[in-house]
């Protein structure tokens, strides 16, 4: 042959024998069980003592979405408006095709208003019920007490009805 190529399929010049790849097969598959069984062995932290727990539904996966500036201020205000981040809103928004917001709550303020209301509300259909039932009072006074409860009773559903 005149060709000055190797040959393809020759012998390396440190050939192992037979038996010694087989043994080095032998110790390869020993050294993966090993790893494996210790890797089976290990625990993990049961009993973990802080941090955040994990949660139910790992959400690792994302979506990009293109949009303009303008859009993704709608989306973020549309978001905060039911009370939840844009990601959120959108993922209601695709899954369910509708979003459920969260009812919000009343200020510390108007509860306290509506309860002293309700309150005056209250003393005022006393009054108009004992006085209504034993002792004669003017039908002006009669008459006023009727109105300041209807009043009372108007804010108070006004103020029920702008909340919810």
């Amino acid at each position: 042959m005149t060709f000055s190529e190797r040959a393809m399929f020759r012998e390396p010049r440190n050939a192992r024998s037979i038996h010694a790849i087989a043994f080095m097969e032998r110790v390869r598959h020993w050294r993966t069980l090993k790893i494996s069984q210790a890797m089976k062995t290990t625990k993990k932290h049961s009993n973990s003592k802080g941090g955040r727990p994990p949660k139910e539904i790992k959400r690792n996966k994302t979506i990009t979405v293109h949009c303009s500036a303008f859009e993704q201020r709608l989306l973020r205000e549309k978001g905060k408006e039911a009370g939840i981040t844009a990601s959120e809103y959108l993922r209601e928004i695709g899954l369910t095709g509708k979003i459920d917001r969260p009812k919000r709550e009343f200020p510390k303020d108007a509860l306290l208003l509506k309860g002293t209301l309700n309150h005056i509300a209250a003393n005022l259909n006393q009054i108009a019920k004992k006085r209504n039932s034993g002792e004669n009072l003017g039908a002006f006074m009669r008459e006023q007490l009727d109105e300041l409860s209807g009043q009372l009773h108007t804010i108070t559903i006004t103020i029920r009805n702008y909340f919810s």
